[in-house]
């Protein structure tokens, strides 16, 4: 039956603009909510990271009728797949501009972190889209396609072109995943947990400087990432090595790779930690993207998606 608010002669007018038909056979709408979803299942037949960021949605999407089409979702392209998720349209999401617009987010699927936000994308003035927001901690196993394997070079570039200040300097094949540690309002540490060991960790910041030891051997100290900033003598990033529940631990000689000290820069291993976690820790008098960890101050490939190295974990 056609829905009772549109006329026949309506109803045949958007049928024809193609409005129907796409929006119903593109999203699952919940009548209760107006919110539409597309579910993607944890293994994407079709994922595509390396693709333009657009996807098809997956035809096993199941439709019902829908209220009146609203303009908010028509662009249901700007979707692309994610393991594990669900994409759902935010209508209520404020763009800033005190014009809410709305906007796609990622909801996990999976157990254990159901309707746990992850992402959501954003349109630039080009009209492309990408990763944006990510949440505070992001499961890179069941999302891959939340990373970007990528040479050292092709992570320098970025970082000139868009004026990022660190990567995530762990190989994607060696991370389970990415926890963004808060001070109070303030994201001061991201940890790393690792998937495999040994895991080599690199140096991780554009400024290069001197990577020295801690003593005693908890950390990898990175003497210059705020040289010129008030204090910076004594104000470190430092990067840790920590046990499984998270306290900083003491590594064994052969888990430093910087001997008494050594001038580093990005893909200058420093760490290669046989068990535990890594953290890197900023300095909370410094409100900027050296020292603030928040996941999308990272290196992002233009797709957002965060860059590891494209080298093997050992």
């Amino acid at each position: 039956m056609m829905p009772e608010k549109l006329s026949r002669r309506d109803f045949l007018r958007l049928a024809g603009l193609g409005i129907i038909s796409t929006v119903l056979g593109a999203c699952k709408k919940d009548v209760s909510t107006s919110e539409a979803k597309i579910t993607f299942s944890s293994a994407p037949p079709t994922a595509t990271p390396e693709s333009s960021g657009t996807m098809t949605p997956i035809s096993s999407a199941t439709t019902t009728e829908a209220p009146t089409v609203t303009p908010t979702i028509e662009r249901f392209s700007w979707v692309v797949e994610v393991s594990n998720t669900e994409a759902r349209f935010n209508q209520d999401f404020d763009n800033g501009e005190g014009n809410p617009k709305g906007r796609w987010e990622y909801y996990s699927t999976a157990e254990g972190e159901k309707d746990n936000y992850i992402v959501s994308v954003k349109q630039n003035e080009e009209g492309e889209c990408y990763f944006h927001n990510f949440a505070e901690e992001v499961d890179v196993v069941l999302h891959p396609e939340l990373l970007s394997d990528a040479t050292f070079n092709e992570i320098i570039e970025v970082m000139k072109k868009t004026g990022a200040v660190k990567y995530i300097p762990c190989s994607g094949e060696g991370i389970r995943k990415l926890k963004v540690q808060m001070y109070g309002t303030e994201p001061g540490a991201l940890i790393i947990y690792p998937k495999l060991y040994p895991l080599r960790v690199y140096y991780s910041h554009f400024k290069g400087g001197q990577a020295n030891p801690g003593y005693p051997l908890m950390a990898i100290i990175l003497a210059d990432v705020n040289q010129g900033k008030e204090g910076w003598e004594t104000r470190w990033v430092q990067v840790y090595a920590l046990d499984d529940s998270g306290k900083a631990r003491v590594m064994s000689p052969s888990e430093s790779l910087v001997e008494s000290g050594v001038l580093a820069g990005v893909g200058t291993p420093i760490m290669e930690i046989q068990r535990g976690l890594v953290k890197i820790l900023g300095r909370q008098e410094y409100n900027d993207a050296d020292n603030r960890m928040f996941l999308d101050s990272f290196a992002r490939d233009p797709h957002g998606r965060l860059m590891v190295p494209l080298v093997s974990s050992k």
